[in-house]
């Protein structure tokens, strides 16, 4: 592992400094239930014969009840008469699952049929990972000490016991579901074949046999599912560059017709690392409006899209390091609408605040796959991400916004003529990216073997010939000024862009201060001074305060060694002292980053079938 020192140890010093933020996908969102019940966890092994009458009240005044184990704290917390908000506390150490059994039933595959297998979603906390049917906050001691984990799974488990860690999911009620200061990792959801699909519509030429297809049953979220995120999909090995799975590789909609209920989520001072699905979101699955900072999502593998993270819902993701994730479509992020609707509903925004991707891996868009979504991106970089088609950084066929961000050493490998390795839009109606104070250094396309290295900023896949510039129909990725761009594949025109091509005087993705990784602005760099200031915008990346004339890019260089943080007001301070003593959640974070390289090499057959 390099000597990455992202300081999220930090954020558990820093509750109080960042505000609560809120997202709903409705007018009206549904409103909380009362205050519940508050329990401690006594022990730290699991059970196969669980039982709430294990549950007592407690002699402790600080809590209500206390659950000899995590498995019957939640299912007491389920079992409440009406629907109330009860908080589960842990202490410091490793809550171990080890009972398996499935929620999900596929039933009624018959080979050769057109028809999908029916799914039956039936949560039960008993078995299985930890199902949250009721309101709940979880509260741990924080990511470096509270871990919930599966036990060490065989070399060749079985997938129909395979397992997430937690699922939130009800076919009663509304859930409102709190993650905070714990340490999620070791959930794996393997395909199960159900049966042979119907003949293939991409047979291979003659004079070969085309491979029969199948119905897979697929689950999502393997460290954390907010949703029913189980579906069947139609699995066709013939075809190629392309995602295998019909539709939406394996997720359903939050709207499902045996649920119709709203799943609010929010994920707070939370590691999720080592997670693994053949289905979408190693790390997460979200279908529904979700809040999350303070985060390291490191190491996970999703067979599909979201290696890192996959959200259907109104989301805002603040201060987070998003790491060494893998997927088919979105390495880090796979954000996405809902393509069928139509009007607003199709439309489920996202903001993403303050965050570094960096070192994720896709075939499309390595960091960030954005489908029929509007991304918002501020304060943020996308660094070393690598796509093996095109859109190493960001790959979209929405809206993006990007806004006081870096964009360096991306790449993809097997671009298109006209592909972008930093930024690439595939053509829809409703495509568009837009760069205000961005910088973007060295992003490239092409293998070097099959053909040349190119500089590739920005650029289109699907063949289109431009579009950076006014032909056709318009620019789909536009300048609104104060941009910098070290090749001439962006087209910046606009007033306040620095002349393309012009060397951008970056260092390397290192610590430099702050929660996360940045790219500094060396000397001379023509990125200092030439942006211009943003109304909300007060501070970088790191929360040094901007400029009146403020930086290009997520970093904001320091005039006399000063700067100190803050974030414009508020009397919060984000300096920490040196105690001399390295962080412990540091330390933690470092081993998570070398631990998920072996995860990675291990089960590296989910990507490649």
């Amino acid at each position: 592992m390099n000597t990455r020192t992202w300081k999220l140890g930090i954020l558990l010093a820093l509750a109080a400094c960042i505000p609560v933020i809120t997202a709903t996908a409705a007018d009206e969102p549904p409103v909380p239930p009362p205050a519940g019940e508050t329990i401690t966890v006594t022990g730290f092994a699991d059970t196969a014969a669980p039982d709430t009458l294990n549950c007592m009240p407690s002699a402790d005044p600080a809590f209500d009840i206390e659950c000899p184990t995590l498995r019957e704290a939640v299912m007491y917390a389920n079992s409440s008469a009406e629907p109330s908000l009860d908080t589960i506390m842990l202490s410091k150490g490793t809550y171990t699952l080890t009972t398996t059994g499935a929620d999900e039933i596929f039933a009624g595959c018959e080979d050769g049929a057109n028809a999908a297998p029916v799914v039956t979603n039936e949560p039960d906390a008993s078995v299985g990972d930890l199902d949250i049917t009721d309101s709940l906050i979880i509260q741990g001691a924080g990511p470096d000490v509270t871990v919930v984990e599966w036990a060490a799974w065989d070399a060749d488990p079985d997938p129909t016991l395979t397992e997430r860690v937690f699922h939130v999911y009800s076919t009663t009620d509304n859930v409102f579901a709190e993650f905070h200061g714990m340490r999620v990792r070791n959930g794996l959801l393997l395909r199960q074949f159900l049966c042979i699909g119907p003949p293939s519509e991409f047979p291979p030429d003659p004079p070969e046999e085309p491979l029969p297809t199948q119905w897979l049953g697929m689950r999502a979220g393997a460290g954390i599912a907010i949703g029913a995120a189980a579906n069947a999909v139609l699995y066709d090995p013939n075809r190629t560059g392309v995602e295998n799975s019909a539709g939406r590789g394996g997720s359903k909609r939050p709207d499902d017709e045996e649920s119709g209920f709203t799943y609010i989520g929010t994920v707070n001072e939370m590691v999720l690392d080592a997670n693994l699905s053949d289905g979408d979101g190693g790390g997460l699955y979200n279908a529904g409006p979700l809040t999350g900072y303070r985060l390291g999502i490191i190491g996970n593998m999703s067979g599909t899209n979201g290696g890192g993270i996959y959200n259907e819902g109104v989301t805002t993701i603040d201060t987070a390091v998003i790491a060494d994730n893998m997927a088919e479509g979105g390495g880090g992020v796979f954000l996405t609408g809902r393509p069928d609707a139509v009007g607003p509903d199709a439309d489920l925004p996202v903001t993403i605040l303050n965050t570094t991707l960096s070192g994720n891996m896709a075939i499309g868009g390595g960091a960030i796959s954005g489908r029929v979504v509007t991304v918002n991106i501020t304060n943020s970089t996308v660094s070393g991400n690598i796509a093996e088609d095109v859109g190493g950084g960001v790959y979209t066929n929405g809206v993006v916004r990007i806004l006081f961000s870096t964009i360096a050493d991306n790449r993809s490998i097997g671009a298109e003529a006209f592909g972008g390795g930093g930024v690439n839009v595939f053509y829809s109606e409703l495509a568009s990216v837009t760069l205000m104070n961005t910088l973007l250094s060295n992003n490239t396309a092409g293998s070097g073997v099959d053909e040349p290295i190119r500089d590739a900023n920005c650029g289109c896949s699907g063949n289109l010939p431009d579009c950076v510039n006014d032909v056709g129909d318009g620019r789909l990725i536009q300048t609104l000024g104060y941009n910098l761009s070290d090749d001439m594949e962006c087209n910046l025109d606009a007033v306040g862009d620095q002349p393309e091509g012009i060397d951008a005087m970056i260092g390397p993705l290192a610590d430099n201060g702050g929660l996360t990784e940045t790219h500094a602005l060396l000397k001379g760099s023509p990125a200092i001074d030439n942006g211009i200031a943003v109304e909300g915008v007060t501070t970088d990346q790191r929360g040094k305060k901007r400029d009146r004339k403020p930086d290009i890019g997520a970093f904001e260089k320091q005039k006399n060694g000063g700067g100190g943080g803050g974030g414009g007001g508020g009397g919060c301070s984000l300096q920490i002292a040196d105690t001399g003593k390295p962080d412990p959640f540091l330390l933690l974070l470092g081993l998570v980053a070398l631990a998920s390289l072996g995860v990675r090499r291990r089960r590296a057959r989910l990507l490649t079938g």
